[in-house]
């Protein structure tokens, strides 16, 4: 078995997917799939493009909008994960998000397209959007995003794609997100290093899949994606950037889809309350770096080196 790896920017993010076969020939249209299911990802739910799908659906808050079942099955998860966090996930803070400072795409927050920009419309709780069979209606003045969800979606998309061509080992990274399973070409189990938000460190601890089973990882903070006055980390019940001690948080668990999610929100919890959540859901691993005393503080749970 040989280890073959292609990267490429997407998704605001470097990408990068791994793969372990017989042969190089016989991953060269497995690779072209994937990447093809990436980029149509993105030309359909990304918040930064016009006339799309999602940038519709913006358009048309208020009103009755046909949609495709990808569109329904996000929001879909989108609704699950918001009532297991009790609503700290939200798709719909996306007026906040951008009145806090980040319309444009990253790393230019501030270069954005004026039909794109919702910063004046209001927040609503997910529990105001009707999903019918094909169509969809967002409250008026709303808008909704799928950024906090979407990487995590997509990993679970192109996991399933690599277990029906029996590709079972690969490792896949969004950004910050990254879903592994199997091992690598000498048979050894993956080893995710966990960035450290202290530069003095060189990681914050490694995961590892010593079975060879399926693990997601996703890690979120407010070290990055900020302005001067804000973060990108919004919480729903205060309408503004997370007050919070978690630079950044690392979820490990075995869908990538819940890992995205809960990162984001172990951030918006702060660490008095993340430990409790690890311990209800039986995560693999998580991680938390917090501010202390001007220092980067790493506390861990679970199955972490």
């Amino acid at each position: 078995m040989i280890r073959i790896q292609q990267s490429a920017y997407g998704l605001g993010s470097e990408l990068m997917i791994t793969l372990i076969a017989q042969n190089q020939e016989q991953t060269i249209p497995i690779f072209k799939e994937l990447w093809s299911m990436i980029n149509a990802f993105e030309k359909r739910f990304s918040r930064f493009i016009e006339h799309i799908e999602l940038s519709n659906v913006n358009k048309n808050a208020g009103q009755k909008t046909k949609i495709t079942s990808e569109f329904k099955q996000l929001l879909i998860e989108s609704q699950k994960l918001s009532q297991q966090t009790n609503g700290l996930f939200n798709p719909l803070i996306l007026p906040s998000l951008q009145k806090a400072g980040y319309i444009g795409s990253w790393p230019k927050p501030n270069n954005f397209k004026q039909s794109l920009d919702y910063s004046k419309r209001s927040n609503h709780p997910i529990k105001d959007i009707e999903l019918n069979d094909n169509s969809i209606t967002i409250p008026k003045n709303s808008a909704i995003d799928f950024g906090g969800i979407g990487k995590g979606y997509l990993l679970e998309k192109l996991s399933a794609k690599l277990n029906k061509h029996s590709i079972r080992s690969y490792w896949i990274s969004l950004g910050g997100d990254i879903l592994c399973q199997g091992y690598d070409a000498d048979n050894i189990p993956w080893a995710i290093n966990i960035d450290s938000a202290d530069d003095n460190i060189t990681n914050a601890g490694t995961i590892r899949n010593l079975e060879g089973q399926k693990i997601a990882i996703a890690s979120s903070g407010i070290t990055k994606r900020k302005g001067n006055n804000w973060h990108h980390i919004i919480n729903p019940e205060t309408k503004k950037p997370a007050e919070t001690d978690i630079l950044v948080a690392t979820v490990a668990c075995d869908n990538a889809t819940e890992a995205d999610v809960m990162a984001k929100t172990l951030v918006i919890l702060g660490s008095k309350k993340a430990e409790k959540l690890f311990q209800d859901n039986k995560y693999y691993a998580v991680a938390l770096q917090l501010v202390h005393n001007d220092n980067v503080k790493i506390k861990k749970f679970g199955s972490i080196d």
